[in-house]
């Protein structure tokens, strides 16, 4: 989720792919977007958090979960 969210996609996939290479787990990918769905609404409400005393982290906000709504479109 970090790597897509500094804008690292291929650099992602490689990992994911190479992840389900070794691991022989085909059936992970769902899961996968699962919990980096999960882990972008939890940055997205810490930063909402912090939006009240920081107006960058209101950005950083929406991109979280913009990140959030495509991993669920995934599943």
């Amino acid at each position: 989720m970090d790597l897509e969210f500094l804008g690292k996609n291929e650099l992602s996939r490689i990992f994911s792919n190479k992840y389900i290479s070794e691991s022989g787990d085909k059936e992970i990918e769902k899961l996968l977007s699962f919990y980096k769905g999960y882990r972008a609404c939890v940055r997205a409400k810490v930063n909402g958090y912090r939006a009240a005393v920081d107006k960058s982290a209101k950005e950083l906000t929406k991109k979280y979960f913009y990140l959030a709504l495509k991993y669920s479109e995934e599943l």
